[in-house]
């Protein structure tokens, strides 16, 4: 979810003295309207490409986007709000729920009266379209709002980052980039001596490789797939094409380990890159002893090779990928991620849904 509003220093522009009655809210109508949520797009500064919007809310395998505008006394679109379905598993069962993103608010209408008027909008949607929980990871301008409309907290998201090469980061504090070179001719054979990404046991019958599709395996892959938290989302071929090859504002690439023997994907990492460092926007393995390790020796001995600085995931719940990722030096790092979650009372373990240890939530999850 993006920009709700902020001035120039970072700093919440958000008021506490609406005037709802000058606002009025009407449902998106996704082909008559698309100019108008284009418009707020561009007059709030929401960097994202006007292609986002074919993509993201009218070609979503799950289903297309619901929307609302919010329009001033004067009948023009000042805000938007969207409702992106996704296929969730909790405890096994799958579930309808939404992705509650793009609120987005003119700057000279950010107060409280018209966001508020826009997400009590669609929390009134959800038993309208049968979706079993709304989630929404927020800016902190868009918190307050969420809160006050409904939304429960269920915590921040785990940030980790594994540093690969020190140049980058010596630049930073540095002025002499002679000198910040020669300390990295120092440092870097010590973070690589501290590493654990060794080379890997070639007795396991294991393959490490890039690909440029998610075949049919990817399908077979999220049958055998068994997550070890209660609340996942879910993949399948057509959802990860969809979500990462067919993306118009990032370039994916996709690495795998397979079965040298039967082929089959035993653990699957998408990523991007950000400057000189990759971000992992999803990984999911097996539980099969030694994938994870292999996996994880393999790929960060490919980043080093190809000069990245560093590798930085974010994700929500999962302890044990945290733990495992520490093993191979990441570290964690601050995040102002945090993700909320409005459920009904006919949820199976609503409790667990607000334990934000019980979610397994990648970048394929959101809406950036």
């Amino acid at each position: 979810m993006k920009s709700f509003g902020t001035d120039e220093s970072g700093a919440a522009t958000v008021s506490t003295t609406p005037n709802r009655s000058a606002y009025s809210v009407s449902e998106l109508n996704l082909k008559q309207n698309k100019n108008d949520v284009l418009s707020i797009w561009k007059q709030s500064g929401f960097n994202v490409p006007e292609a986002k919007y074919s993509w993201m809310y009218e070609n979503n395998p799950y289903g297309a986007a619901t929307g609302w505008l919010v329009r001033d006394s004067n009948g023009r679109a000042v805000g938007s709000v969207a409702l992106f379905p996704r296929g969730m598993v909790i405890n096994g069962e799958h579930r309808s729920a939404a992705l509650v993103g793009d609120f987005v608010i003119s700057k000279e209408h950010r107060t409280f009266g018209p966001a508020l008027m826009l997400q009590r909008a669609v929390i009134e949607s959800r038993e309208k379209h049968e979706f079993d929980f709304i989630y929404g990871i927020p800016n902190q301008q868009a918190e307050a709002v969420m809160q006050r409309a409904g939304y429960r907290l269920v915590g921040p998201a785990i940030r980790m980052t594994r540093p690969l090469r020190s140049r980058y980061y010596l630049r930073r504090r540095i002025r002499s980039s002679l000198l910040a070179n020669t300390l990295a001719g120092a440092v870097d054979p010590i973070l690589h001596w501290m590493a654990k990404d060794v080379a890997p046991n070639t007795k396991n019958s294991f393959r490490f490789e890039e690909l440029f599709d998610f075949d049919q395996r990817f399908d077979d892959f999220s049958v055998r797939f068994t997550c070890p938290l209660p609340i996942a989302g879910q993949r399948d071929v057509a959802y990860l094409r969809w979500r990462y090859l067919r993306c118009p504002h990032k370039k994916y690439r996709i690495h795998a380990l397979t079965d040298s023997s039967s082929q089959q994907i035993l653990v699957f990492l998408v990523s991007h890159a950000v400057g000189e460092g990759v971000f992992i926007a999803e990984l999911r393995a097996v539980e099969q002893p030694g994938v994870m390790d292999y996996f994880l020796s393999e790929f960060l001995r490919l980043q080093r090779r190809q000069m990245v600085d560093s590798v930085s995931i974010s994700f929500f719940g999962g302890k044990k990928l945290a733990e495992k990722l520490r093993e191979y030096g990441f570290v964690m790092r601050g995040t102002e991620e945090k993700l909320f979650v409005l459920a009904g009372p006919d949820v199976r373990a609503a409790d667990r849904m607000f334990d934000r240890h019980s979610w397994c939530l990648f970048e394929g999850d959101t809406d950036t």
